[in-house]
C-alpha cells in the first residue's frame, strides 16, 4: 500500500500538437492555479500453483482526490471555483490481472475500471468522461527454449469510450488492437 500526496503552488500546461492543439494555440501556456493531489494505492497479489499449472492473480485499486485551492477563470476548463476536482483525474481506478501458465503456453487477462470524469468544469454535463471497463488479453506458446510466438489483443471487446476532450474535440480510447509475432532468442 502506498500513500501520495502532492501540492502544487502554481501548475501550468504547455500547449503542443502531440495533445492535439490547433497550429494558432501551439506554444500557448496555461496556468490552472493550486492545486492538491492526493490518494492511496493498494496491490495484491497471489499465485495459485498446482503439479501442472501456476495461476497468478493481482488486484490492484487507486484512489485519487484532487481539488482547486483556488477561484480562477480557463480559456480550457472555464470557470474554476475553490474546490472542484481537476479535470480528467479519476477517483476511482480497478485492475484485476488474471493468468494461467503451463509448461510451453501461458495465457495472461486483465480487466481495467476508470471511473467517470470530467473534461472541463461546465454545468452542462456534456463534457464528461464516462467511466469505462476494458479487458486485454495476452497468450504466448514456447516452441523450445529460444523460441516463442505470441498473441496480445488490447482492447478485446473494442470498447468505445472518449479518452479526452481537450484541444480540438473528442479523442477515442484505443480501439481492438491485434498484435501476433515470433521471437528468438540467441
Amino acid at each position: 500500500m502506498i500513500a501520495f500526496f502532492s501540492d502544487y503552488d502554481n501548475m501550468h500546461g504547455n500547449c503542443t500538437a502531440a495533445v492535439g492543439c490547433s497550429d494558432e494555440n501551439i506554444g500557448d501556456q496555461y496556468n490552472y492555479g493550486e492545486v492538491e493531489v492526493s490518494g492511496f494505492e493498494f496491490s495484491a497479489g497471489r499465485t495459485f500453483a498446482t503439479d501442472a499449472a501456476q495461476f497468478p492473480v493481482k488486484l490492484t485499486y487507486t484512489y485519487t482526490d484532487s481539488e482547486f485551492k483556488n477561484t480562477f477563470d480557463s480559456e480550457i476548463w472555464g470557470s474554476v471555483e475553490k474546490g472542484d476536482a481537476m479535470p480528467y483525474v479519476p477517483e476511482n481506478q480497478v485492475a484485476l490481472s488474471l493468468g494461467a501458465e503451463f509448461a510451453s503456453f501461458v495465457v495472461n487477462s486483465q480487466i481495467r475500471y476508470v471511473s467517470d470524469s470530467h473534461a472541463d468544469l461546465s454545468d452542462s454535463g456534456l463534457n464528461a468522461i464516462d467511466s469505462r471497463v476494458v479487458w486485454d488479453l495476452a497468450a504466448k506458446y514456447l516452441i523450445d527454449d529460444n523460441q516463442k510466438v505470441y498473441l496480445t489483443v488490447d482492447n478485446l471487446f473494442d470498447k468505445m469510450y472518449i479518452a479526452n476532450r481537450a484541444n480540438g474535440g473528442i479523442q477515442p480510447g484505443k480501439p481492438r488492437s491485434i498484435q501476433m509475432g515470433y521471437t528468438y532468442s540467441f
